[in-house]
């Protein structure tokens, strides 16, 4: 019986551990897609800006 609760002392641990993990490594990935959306939204504009500066009729 003692060798069954520490066992499952040991997993709960294990289980905390993994979850904490789990979840800053979402909260990195989230961040990680934030910073891309903010930055392919700066190049679309900048490539609207871009467009709306050249003539396309010319060529």
């Amino acid at each position: 019986m003692t060798i069954l609760v520490s066992w499952l002392i040991i997993v709960g641990i294990a289980l905390i551990v993994w979850g904490g993990y789990v979840y800053s490594y979402s909260k990195i990935v989230r961040h990680e897609n934030l910073k891309l959306k903010n930055k392919l939204a700066h190049v679309e504009t900048e490539l609207e800006n871009l467009k709306s500066k050249v003539s396309w009729d010319d060529y």
